[in-house]
């Protein structure tokens, strides 16, 4: 019996290689050419977004409300859009991001009604991957520290390979 390969991002075949390398790889042998993004992207790089919590964004689980909190499902999406705006301003006109990875560690709780300020700072940038390390902070409490990655792809490559999908 035969085995169908895993499915990688997006529905994508992962083939040992990634199905979103194979992707741009294909894209390039076809002789289309891809360009890094915008110089000045370097490690150390910072973005932050500072939010307040609302009850709409604590643990609700069956309906019910389990904490007045801030969420980790809120701050894992505040830690990707502050990965998101290192990236955004060093795009070129016809690449686009697509996270990939995010990790949280959740560390102390930030309740309803606090301020909560993440921070993402580039770690290690490549010609298409960004890499952040993120920090929640309420005050001087670290609230969550975590990481983001973020796969750089011309836009044409990303509307095939999410056709395909």
């Amino acid at each position: 019996m035969a085995c169908a390969a895993p499915r990688g991002a997006f529905g994508v075949s992962d083939d040992g290689i990634g199905g979103w390398r194979r992707a741009l790889a294909e894209s390039q042998r076809r002789g289309k050419t891809t360009t890094a993004m915008k110089d000045g992207l370097v490690p150390g790089v910072q973005r932050e977004v500072s939010f307040v919590v609302e009850d709409s964004m604590s643990p609700i689980f069956e309906g019910r409300q389990v904490h007045r909190v801030c969420a980790t499902w809120t701050l894992v999406h505040y830690m990707e859009l502050a990965g998101r705006l290192v990236l955004i301003d060093f795009l070129d006109d016809d690449e686009e991001g697509v996270g990939s990875h995010v990790s949280c560690d959740h560390l102390t709780p930030a309740p309803v009604g606090s301020t909560v300020r993440v921070e993402a700072t580039a770690r290690d940038v490549t010609d298409r991957e960004l890499v952040c390390d993120v920090v929640a902070m309420r005050g001087s409490h670290v609230v969550a520290t975590g990481r983001t990655v973020q796969k750089v792809f011309p836009r044409a490559v990303l509307k095939r390979i999410l056709h395909e999908a």
